[in-house]
């Protein structure tokens, strides 16, 4: 057991190490057959880098959760070594192994359970690290199956042509950047061809605010907000994915929500096309 000391020295590294906001998760999960109804998890918080999500996590503990050992994979790299000390409950203070050297990793929120910590995590991602599945294990029980997205992670689908056309699949997007506070409207466009984006949103239970975005890899956006009059500063609103083509950037999207961002429904814009049919359903409500 960390002595009183070692506790608060964790605590501070974890005040200081504060991870993005994107990197937060809604997990899901599920025991017994796969017909077994999906139960919440909880909040959870994996990653501290703002542009890479994390793809792969395999840690465990011997030491009952004081102690998370083994590997993460950031997208678009190989895994590195992750050791993670935890602080508070379900807090793990994180170091990542990496050029001979270790690293600050960020501070971590595994786990939803009073009286238990996670002692064993294996997830994957195969959309970028917009969702993770897997299993996982609490300290006194056998795995359990895991589901986890990021928060306002949407699945998207797409329609072009008359009604009786099927619709297609239109990746996973990011619409929204408040952890308790939904999206519901959007009215935005581009005269750059997708690489910035700009234009009004809403979220539920206010007016419009001001909306700008620039693109920082393929469907990778860096959004603010504005309110107020124009003397008023923007706010950092988090790293989005806004659109599913790997060849074409969004230039214009104008949809809203009926129930409170549950799903949304409207149009969609991609370079050198007109306007298609787009839906989209939250992946963990």
């Amino acid at each position: 057991m960390k002595t009183y000391i070692q506790t608060l020295i964790a605590l501070f590294a974890s005040a200081l190490l504060l991870p993005a906001e994107d990197n937060h998760y809604k997990v899901l999960n599920q025991w017994g057959e796969e017909s077994a109804p999906w139960k919440d998890g909880g909040s959870w918080v994996m990653g501290s880098r703002s542009e890479q999500n994390i793809v792969a996590l395999e840690v465990k503990s011997d030491d009952g959760g004081e102690t998370l050992i083994g590997t993460v994979t950031y997208e678009g790299e190989g895994p590195i070594g992750f050791k993670g000390e935890s602080g508070e409950p379900h807090t793990y203070y994180v170091k990542n192994e990496f050029g001979g050297a270790w690293h600050e990793g960020g501070a971590w929120y595994i786990g939803d359970r009073d009286n238990q910590e996670v002692v064993a995590l294996s997830l994957k991602s195969e959309d970028g690290g917009r969702t993770l599945e897997g299993t996982m294990t609490y300290s006194g029980e056998g795995a359990i199956r895991v589901r986890a997205a990021l928060f306002n992670a949407y699945e998207v689908e797409n329609r072009w042509g008359d009604a009786a056309e099927p619709w297609r699949a239109g990746g996973h997007w990011t619409l929204g950047g408040r952890l308790e506070q939904k999206a519901v409207q959007f009215s935005i466009k581009s005269d750059d061809d997708g690489q910035t984006l700009t234009g009004t949103m809403t979220y539920a239970g206010e007016g419009s605010v001001d909306f700008r975005a620039k693109r920082v890899k393929q469907n990778t956006y860096k959004v603010e907000n504005h309110w107020g009059d124009a003397a008023e500063p923007w706010h950092e609103a988090g790293t989005w994915k806004l659109g599913g083509r790997d060849d074409q950037n969004v230039v214009g999207l104008e949809v809203k929500s009926e129930n409170e961002g549950k799903d949304f429904s409207g149009t969609v814009t991609y370079k050198g096309e007109g306007p298609i049919d787009f839906r989209a359903r939250i992946f963990v409500p």
